[in-house]
């Protein structure tokens, strides 16, 4: 998963998003992206879907592993969540700049198997 986080960083990065964190700039990803979908972050990982909604500020990231949720270690959701708000709270998170990210991860038999969520109301309690 942290390939595509380099992969978002990138694009981010090629529309100036660091100083923007606007509803086009984040429509401009999800057209390049579309293109691009399925893509494989790594291993076990495939982005599906990638896709933004500017009246309420909302960017998701559907993904599927290619394992069952019983191979998940022990804590794993917890894990990934803090990692998750670790990611989207700092200070050029989207969160941090009014925006909510929301990632539905789902195993092998198409079975939801994380539901992560980052908003600024969530970082503001952290």
């Amino acid at each position: 998963m942290k390939a595509l986080l380099v992969i978002l960083l990138l694009c981010f990065a090629n529309l100036g998003f660091a100083q923007e964190y606007s509803c086009s700039s984040f429509l401009e990803i999800e057209k390049d992206f579309s293109e691009r979908l399925p893509m494989k972050v790594d291993e076990i990982t495939t982005l599906v879907e990638f896709s933004v909604n500017c009246e309420t500020k909302i960017v998701k990231y559907i993904k599927h592993l290619s394992v069952e949720r019983s191979s998940l270690a022990s804590g794993f959701q917890q894990r990934k969540q803090r990692q998750y708000l670790n990611v989207h709270c700092n200070k050029q998170g989207l969160a941090s700049h009014g925006w909510s990210s929301a990632d539905f991860v789902y195993d092998r038999n198409m079975g939801l198997m994380l539901e992560l969520k980052a908003t600024p109301a969530l970082c503001a309690s952290r």
